[in-house]
């Protein structure tokens, strides 16, 4: 069993006796050389994609899509975005190109660049930087603060074997990872079929149909009125919140991602389907309890003849691109919600086909679950594994 000294650096904990600690600034140098005025720079990709396989960037998600200053970078380069958002996006350059110069471009000169890549992405490197200096509009870190951070240094040739082992096993989790993921959008999909069928076909695959009259609807069954939004709900507008914000408290304020804060008033206290006005125009939010919403979003008075719950799975079956207007920031009309088509049963039918819907998406939810819980621990294993390993806890064999 090595033996092992305190490396002195509270991230880093114990490391192997022959290893050094030293600052980063000491074993690479930053290159500043700015391309003005190309703004058409090299998108790079997200550290989860693929970073350890050492493909080329051709091909890497954008994580960056704003003009500004480029830099130039090359092969064996390290990228590491400065934005606080973004400080777990690091690469391993696997050749030459240009990047937005929000992210620093660092050219490794004493230490292996893919070994330095893996302590980058490490949680403790990121935790480290992540308290270095905070701005208020847009927050970054600052290469005065992250060049003095100590880093694990071994030999160059067991940083070689780090890295070569880190790719091995960072592929062989990300894979499980990936099958994971692709298994949930698979149940994600029929999920969304079992809902559409139900509320455009029915629960009785043997009842005679009619034709709808609208093209996107197709046949529906005898029996079923077809009628446009706002004969079903009416459509209300959002309001800024920050008049009503308090701490705790009060009521939940929604946004696309659910309650973000509190408010002292509710605007509506009855089960309603909030629809986006811009931003996440695809997420209909069923909320069923008294509510604030936001002036980006509309809320929904349901009629009295609609079931609330079979409205909201009505509207997630909407084509918004169809609707949707601007590129930048997507939004939607009340006109164009309002006049959009939908079938509609009776309400005791719409009662019997929520319950269908709910038990069938119960079921799917269970294990899309029990794989998001999976894929969560995963990943803390994959940065318990980087962890270990340039810090010198893993031996390898």
């Amino acid at each position: 069993m090595r033996q092992m000294k305190d490396s002195g650096i509270e991230w880093i904990g114990e490391i192997p006796q022959g290893w050094e600690v030293r600052k980063l600034k000491n074993l690479t140098s930053l290159r500043i050389e700015k391309l003005i005025g190309q703004n058409e720079f090299m998108y790079v990709g997200l550290e989860h994609i693929e970073p350890q396989t050492g493909k080329t960037i051709s091909g890497y998600e954008p994580i960056y899509n704003f003009p500004g200053d480029t830099l130039k970078f090359f092969e064996k380069d390290v990228l590491f975005g400065k934005l606080r958002p973004y400080l777990s996006k690091v690469m391993a350059c696997s050749t030459s190109g240009k990047c937005s110069s929000e992210f620093f471009v660092i050219n490794p000169k004493d230490i292996y660049f893919k070994y330095l890549f893996y302590i980058a992405i490490s949680k403790g490197f990121i935790d480290t930087v992540n308290g270095s200096t905070f701005g208020v509009k847009m927050p970054r870190a600052e290469w005065e603060f992250v060049s003095k951070i100590s880093l694990p240094v071994p030999k160059t040739i067991e940083q070689q074997q780090i890295a070569e082992h880190l790719d091995k096993k960072c592929a062989e989790i990300d894979s499980v990872i990936k099958s994971k993921e692709k298994t949930n959008e698979l149940l994600k999909e029929e999920r969304q079929s079992i809902i559409y069928e139900a509320v455009t076909k029915g629960l009785n695959p043997n009842v005679p149909m009619k034709d709808s009259g609208i093209e996107w609807i197709g046949e529906i069954p005898q029996g079923w009125e077809v009628k446009k939004l706002k004969f079903l709900a009416e459509i209300c507008n959002g309001q800024d919140y920050k008049k009503v914000q308090i701490e705790e408290g009060g009521f939940p304020v929604m946004g696309s991602g659910g309650e973000f804060a509190r408010a002292t008033e509710n605007m509506y206290d009855k089960p309603s389907v909030l629809l986006w006005r811009k931003g996440t125009i695809d997420k209909p939010l069923y909320v069923d309890f008294p509510f604030w919403t936001v002036d980006t979003m509309y809320y929904t008075k349901i009629n009295d003849l609609v079931n609330p719950k079979f409205f909201y799975f009505l509207c997630t079956n909407i084509e918004f691109k169809m609707y949707q207007y601007g590129s930048a920031l997507p939004s939607m009309t009340q006109r164009d919600l309002n006049e959009i088509y939908f079938s509609i049963p009776e309400f005791e039918e719409q009662l019997h086909i929520v319950n269908y819907i709910e038990q069938k998406c119960s079921e799917i939810d269970k294990v899309i679950t029990a794989n998001n819980s999976i894929i969560e621990r995963l990943k803390e294993y994959r940065q318990s594994t980087i962890y270990e390993a340039v810090t010198g806890k893993t031996e390898l064999k």
